[in-house]
């Protein structure tokens, strides 16, 4: 079932050549995250930080992302308003400096198999 009434933002999002896996991964959890976690009207926040991303990119095919992440808000307004907000525009500098470029999509929740046990923020447990 297809959640109703809420906006999510999906990013797929690429570190800068020269940046190894390790220091995106640091810089996305010491820094990014935080910036983030600030904006007003983010009901919940994943991020997805690949595993298996290659140190160099590949020369004959699209490289992996580095991460991908979603945000939940509870309306349309709720986003808009969070877009415009300090901790956006704190979160959208600090991506010049770490990231090479991203995609954004608007997805379509659909919940296969849930999760039963609530999910704990990382660097909370």
């Amino acid at each position: 079932m297809a959640d109703e009434g809420d906006v999510y933002l999906a990013f797929n999002i690429y570190r800068w050549a020269g940046t190894s896996p390790a220091e995106f991964r640091k810089h996305y959890i010491d820094v990014h995250a935080p910036l983030v976690r600030r904006v007003p009207g983010v009901v919940w926040y994943e991020a997805f930080l690949n595993k298996d991303v290659a140190a160099e990119w590949p020369i004959t095919a699209a490289p992996s992302p580095d991460a991908v992440v979603v945000l939940k808000f509870a309306s349309e307004q709720a986003k808009e308003q969070g877009m415009q907000s300090q901790a956006w525009s704190e979160a959208a500098a600090d991506s010049a400096g770490f990231i090479s470029h991203f995609d954004v999509f608007r997805p379509e929740r659909l919940t296969w198999v849930p999760d039963a046990s609530p999910r704990v923020p990382f660097g909370e447990s």
